[in-house]
């Protein structure tokens, strides 16, 4: 199995943010080395497999549930570099992305302008 660089992305959203947010990740990193999933079982599925590790993770919440299905394989992500993306700054909503232990914590709206910096230098990171 394959143990190299590689993102996985998760996002239910195909036409906006989370869409827009895809694109902007696949233009500036190579594809075939992005995993992309669209529903949660298919993403814990793979999250379950071994050789995960050089894996970073952008996880795309379009709202609440999403948020609350993430939440709840937390313990599959604890050993992951997380980038999360939350539908609002509401603080409730706030607290539980807290909980995942991102390392970066970002916002729909202004989340292709601050994520793809983070990633490439996490990429960076990680290669060495």
């Amino acid at each position: 199995m394959d143990t190299g660089m590689g993102i996985i992305f998760f996002s239910k959203d195909t036409k906006g943010l989370g869409k827009q947010l895809q694109n902007a990740i696949e233009e500036r990193f190579l594809p075939e080395g992005i995993e992309t999933y669209r529903n949660i079982q298919a993403l814990l599925q793979r999250l379950r497999e071994p050789c995960i590790r050089g894996r970073i993770c952008v996880l795309f919440a379009s709202n609440r549930r999403d948020l609350t299905e993430i939440s709840a394989i937390e313990d599959l992500l604890s050993n992951l570099p997380v980038i999360l993306v939350l539908p609002d700054k509401k603080k409730e909503t706030v607290k539980k992305g807290h909980a995942l232990c991102p390392r970066l914590l970002t916002y729909g709206e202004s989340s292709v302008r601050e994520v793809l910096p983070v990633l490439q230098k996490m990429m960076k990171i990680q290669v060495h």
